[in-house]
């Protein structure tokens, strides 16, 4: 290899300068700063005409993070134009960012291995004895280090350098060592900190002594992080709708003692003439002991069906058992004072028998308006 330029010593001078300031840095941020020479073999695109080549690198990495680095660097090399005497000088220099896939326990240093990812851009010169040519260059490779010690370890990686200029694209492998200058901040950057006592649900009691770790918010808990029972009947204050439960009593969801319910109900069944939806005034008293069962449980509603036997087409008794569920509906509104709203007729036509249609007494049994009416009562 020839004698290295001075392009190359000038990038040399300018990395060392760079080197100065970042060990300032490195004091006061706790980084690291690694130095990293290397010899490699480059492999130029078929277009550029240049055998393959040696060449010497000097780079500069600033790792700020246990995965995260940048390098400023620098190449020379003097590869021989094809089928000819002549060389070119080639000065190739760039910055480099680069991702550590793995993170070392600087501890310990249980893996030895960072394999790492580069991506950058660079500027190339090649200067040959007719004339001098500038390209811009990107910069894509994946390498290795391994760590020999704390300050030392090998690197090794392989790129590929893309010509903006005129879409090229050049190969090159290479192996250096690195001194590292700062091993100690490292562990500043990757130490873990001191375990710090968790309260999941900022009861104030920390997790390892919380025997109720899904407190709601604001809610007053003991010493064991467990919601206030104040009575002392298993449910707590904020649920119990019934605070001042004598102690021994059973109570249900919300605090409150059991009350035990029963359930009464009436039944309506009124009969209708054929084709007919007149309610018949012998039924009236049946349909007063309904008005009188809903007055007395002001809560209770009513569904009022109609019904009719198979007489005549479907679609006619559909239309009269709806008219014959709005009579008895009627009835219970205008003569017995029950409130509209607390009411509803359905008619059902012909759909649901429960006798034999074949009969009279069938189909006088199916022509006929029902209800049942329930209310729960405490005792």
């Amino acid at each position: 290899m020839k004698t290295m330029s001075k392009k190359i010593i000038s990038v040399a001078i300018g990395l060392a300068t760079a080197l100065t300031a970042a060990a300032s840095v490195v004091a006061a941020e706790k980084t690291n700063v690694y130095i990293n020479p290397a010899i490699g073999m480059q492999s130029f695109d078929n277009q550029r005409n240049l055998d393959d080549e040696k060449f010497i690198s000097l780079g500069l990495e600033y790792r700020f993070g246990p995965n995260w680095a940048v390098e400023l660097n620098g190449m020379d090399s003097s590869p021989d134009v094809e089928r000819s005497n002549n060389d070119v000088d080639l000065t190739q220099y760039g910055i480099d960012g680069i991702y550590y896939f793995a993170e070392r326990d600087y501890f310990n240093v249980p893996n030895k291995f960072e394999p790492y990812g580069v991506v950058g851009l660079g500027h190339a010169e090649f200067d040959a004895r007719s004339n001098t040519e500038n390209e811009t260059q990107g910069r894509v490779g994946l390498g290795l280090r391994y760590l020999l010690s704390d300050h030392w370890s090998i690197k090794a990686d392989t790129r590929l350098m893309y010509g903006f200029d005129d879409d090229s694209i050049d190969k090159l492998v290479m192996l250096g060592v690195s001194y590292a200058f700062n091993p100690q901040g490292k562990k500043s950057v990757v130490s873990k900190p001191e375990p710090v006592a968790m309260d999941s649900d900022g009861d104030g009691v920390i997790d390892s002594n919380d025997r109720c770790p899904s407190t709601p918010a604001g809610v007053a808990v003991d010493a064991s992080g467990c919601a206030l029972d104040s009575d002392n009947d298993g449910v707590a204050d904020y649920k119990d709708q019934c605070p001042d439960t004598p102690a021994g009593r059973k109570v249900d969801e919300q605090g409150c003692k059991y009350t035990l319910t029963s359930t009464e109900e009436i039944a309506l069944n009124i009969t209708f003439a054929n084709n007919s939806s007149v309610v018949s005034e012998q039924f009236m008293p049946k349909i007063e002991a309904v008005a009188e069962f809903m007055k007395k449980y002001g809560a209770t509603e009513a569904v009022v069906e109609g019904d009719t036997d198979n007489t005549g087409s479907e679609a006619y008794n559909q239309a009269l058992s709806q008219r014959r569920a709005d009579a008895v509906v009627g009835v219970l509104v205008n003569r017995f004072g029950i409130a509209a709203e607390r009411l509803r007729s359905v008619g059902h036509g012909e759909s649901r028998p429960i006798a034999d249609n074949n009969t009279a007494e069938g189909r006088k049994a199916n022509r006929r308006v029902t209800a049942v009416i329930k209310a729960e009562v405490e005792k």
